[in-house]
């Protein structure tokens, strides 16, 4: 499964997310990716992104995010790691 549309980062949208495993990006209000990362809990994971400090780079800057629902989420994390960075 790919990645499919970007969201908005708000509570309530992440609210619906599935307890599940995959990978997401967080992204700025251009859809420029920010931060790369993975859980087996995607839903957990975003709730903690939520709720980091108002001084931190990610509650600062994402305002989007999207997410690719897989077991296999820590392989597909550096893939998608490996693709960003290069």
């Amino acid at each position: 499964m790919a990645f499919n549309q970007w969201w908005t980062f708000t509570e309530g949208l992440v609210e619906t997310d599935r307890h599940e495993p995959g990978v997401y990006e967080l992204g700025d209000s251009d859809e420029t990716i920010i931060y790369i990362g993975s859980s087996k809990e995607i839903r957990r994971r975003l709730k903690e992104h939520r709720a980091e400090p108002d001084s931190s780079c990610i509650k600062t800057n994402t305002a989007t995010y999207r997410i690719e629902y897989t077991s296999n989420y820590k392989k597909r994390e550096q893939e998608l790691y490996d693709e960003f960075v290069r």
